[in-house]
């Protein structure tokens, strides 16, 4: 299987993530964490259950992994996204 090819800043520009965060929410990633938390930590499940939230259970999966797992989650999370 070849790799999609993923365009981050399409990627992004398709979430209205600055809209999202202006609109005064205390905790920007609890609606990631709570997708997640759904899907029992399964980053493609809680993708494939919430498509419109994609860019805040990335951010919550990433925010969740150890400081040094973070270069290769952001490798994983393309892969998944990119529908593996």
């Amino acid at each position: 299987m070849t790799p999609a090819s993923i365009d981050p800043g399409a990627w992004l520009a398709s979430h209205d993530i600055k809209a999202w965060l202006d609109a005064g929410r205390d905790d920007p990633l609890a609606v990631g964490r709570d997708e997640l938390i759904r899907a029992d930590g399964d980053l493609a499940r809680a993708l494939e259950a919430c498509p419109d939230g994609q860019a805040e259970i990335v951010l919550a999966w990433l925010a969740g992994l150890p400081p040094e797992a973070v270069a290769d989650g952001v490798m994983v999370a393309a892969w998944v996204v990119g529908g593996g």
